[in-house]
C-alpha cells in the first residue's frame, strides 16, 4: 500500500492520534498489535521481518531506507534546524503518524517527528517494528514495542 490503512475496527483497538479524525485521514489509524494482524483486507497481509528488509534492500540499504520512503513534506525540521522530510523516491509517502500507548490521550506521542509500522514479528510480549524519524536516514527495526501500543499498518499483497 502506498499509505497507512485507515480502516476503523469494531473491537476498539485503534485510535485516531489525539482521538482526532483528521490525523486518521493525514497519517491513517494506530492499531494495537493483535488488531494490525488481522485489520489488512482480504488478498493482504501484515508484512512480516523478512519484507520488510527486501523493501528496505530494494530501495537502496539500511543506511539510506528512509530517506528513500519518507514523504517529501510533512517531516519536522530537526532540533539543528535540518529538513526531516525524505526524497519519497518510491513513492512509498511514510508520514511521522507518530504512536499511542493503548489510546490514552495522554499517551500520544511523536506525531511530526517518527513514524512507527508494526510488522507480524513478535519476541515474546514485545512486537518488532519499524521506525523512521525526522533526523536520521535510515530505516530502523526495533524489538521492543509493547503489543499494547498504536503503531500503523501497511498492508502487503499476497
Amino acid at each position: 500500500m502506498a499509505q497507512n490503512l485507515n480502516y476503523a475496527t469494531t473491537n476498539g483497538n485503534s485510535w485516531c492520534y489525539n482521538d482526532t479524525a483528521s490525523y486518521c485521514t493525514k497519517y491513517g489509524r494506530l492499531y494495537d498489535f493483535s488488531t494490525a494482524k488481522l485489520v489488512c483486507p482480504s488478498g493482504w497481509h501484515l508484512p512480516d521481518t523478512t519484507e520488510w528488509n527486501t523493501l528496505e534492500a530494494a530501495v537502496g540499504g539500511y543506511s539510506v531506507a528512509g530517506t528513500a520512503l519518507k514523504s517529501d513534506t510533512g517531516w519536522a525540521q530537526t532540533g539543528g534546524g535540518l529538513n526531516g522530510n525524505g526524497a519519497n523516491t518510491f513513492d512509498f509517502s511514510a508520514l511521522p503518524g507518530g504512536m499511542s500507548m493503548s489510546g490514552n490521550p495522554a499517551s500520544f506521542y511523536d506525531i511530526g517527528t517518527k513514524g512507527y509500522w508494526w510488522t507480524s514479528c513478535s519476541s515474546g510480549v514485545d512486537a518488532i517494528p519499524r521506525i523512521m524519524n525526522n533526523f536520521a536516514a535510515g530505516l530502523f527495526l526495533v524489538n521492543i514495542a509493547p503489543q499494547y501500543a498504536g503503531l500503523a499498518v501497511r498492508c502487503l499483497r499476497d
